[in-house]
Formats: C-alpha cells, structure tokens, sequence
C-alpha cells in the first residue's frame, strides 16, 4: 500500500533495499547495468576517471525468452579497496548512470567478470573478450580464468602439438615456438597461458616429443 507521506516511502524503501539487496552488511563487489539512453553522454569517461577498479561490457544481442533482442546495455562492475553498503554503492554506481534498482553485491569477482561475455551461460550469446573495459587496476583477462581452465588449455595444447599436420617438413613434432607462434595470432587463452605460466609444461613436452620422433628415426637408421 503507497506511502502518503513521500519521505515515509521513501524510508520503507530503504528499509527495503537494505534488506533485500545488501541484507544489512557490507561487501566490496557492487554492479549493476545502465541504458545508453538514459546515461550521461561521458558515462565512460566517468567510470575511467573515477579511480575505483571497475569492468564493465556493453551487451547488445541478448534474447529474450520471447525470442526478442533485450535493449543495448551496460554492464558495470566495481570493486571496492574495503567493503560499503548499498547506499555507498548506489552512489557511485548511479553517478556513471547505473540504473538504482540494478544495483546489486556479489560474492565472486571472478563470476562477475566471466559474466561480462557469458562464460559460464552458454545458452546465452557468447560475447567477444574484446568487448570488456576495464579501469583502476583491475585484469579482466588474469581474473577469468580458474585452474581448471589452465590445465584444459594445457590439454589443448599437447593434442595440438601431437598432431600430425603440425609437424614440420621434416617429420618432427611441432616444437615450442610453433605452438607460441599459432597461439599468438590463432588462441588468445592459449597465448596468455603460455606466457604467464604454462611455458615450462609444454617446452618440457614439446622437447620430449623432438627426442621421442629422434629416437624413432635412429631406430629406423640402425635397422
């Protein structure tokens, strides 16, 4: 039943908010979403020059459950250095053009991050990485991925080099820098993780493949 009294409303609806959006505590990761028509024009240079670590992705061809494509918009994350309310949050967030009611906390800023392009909702449409801002310190690329994606991406990597239309003219196993040389202008994630830290597992691997095919090859020669 609608408050009379305006300041009465607005009272209960933050009794509410707090409540059923912060549940009366503090946490440090807040995001919500804003509408390009109802944004300020500098909606992003507002978030770059806001000094908070934020990510943020604009989403133009999610469906709806009608089949309908659901209006462009954005995706705005923040994570602060120390845990705020909601209010605190509200205030930031909305100051970039968030909408208020969109306003939210969430536990994992891995899971935020990896929702900016759907990673984990493949039923939904699978957006480019390159899609994804970010300012104030934040990494969007190190904070996707989980161990078990390094050690999927590791996989990936041995089939491909034990495939045989990668070896190179002579017969041998493709060696390491073939493998850095697809993966730079082929996989991004496997680029990435050869360069943070999967170089030494697959130099390892790619070399005892190079001594396997030699081994082999003598083999063959002494016979």
């Amino acid at each position: 039943m609608p408050y009379k009294d305006k300041e009465k409303q607005r009272e209960a609806q933050r009794r509410y908010e707090k409540k059923k959006r912060g549940k009366g505590k503090l946490h440090a990761i807040w995001w919500g979403y804003l509408y390009l028509d109802s944004a300020p024009d500098d909606w992003e240079t507002r978030i770059r020059e806001s000094g908070y670590e934020c990510v943020w992705a604009m989403h133009d061809k999610d469906v709806r459950p009608t089949g309908e494509i659901k209006e462009t918009h954005v995706h705005v994350a923040v994570r602060f250095s120390h845990a705020v309310d909601v209010a605190a949050a509200k205030e930031l967030l909305s100051s970039f053009g968030v909408k208020e009611p969109s306003v939210q906390y969430r536990d994992s800023w891995r899971a935020v991050c990896r929702y900016m392009v759907h990673m984990d909702d493949p039923d939904k449409y699978q957006y480019d990485p390159s899609i994804v801002c970010e300012c104030g310190g934040a990494d969007w690329k190190t904070e996707i991925y989980r161990s078990s994606d390094k050690y999927r991406a590791i996989a990936e990597m041995q089939d491909w080099c034990d495939a045989d239309e990668n070896r190179r003219p002579n017969g041998c196993p493709a060696q390491f820098n073939d493998l850095m040389r697809y993966a730079r202008e082929n996989n991004q994630e496997w680029f990435q993780a050869l360069c943070d830290n999967s170089s030494i597992v697959m130099r390892e691997y790619c070399k005892g493949n190079r001594h396997d095919w030699r081994d082999d090859a003598f083999a063959i020669y002494k016979q």
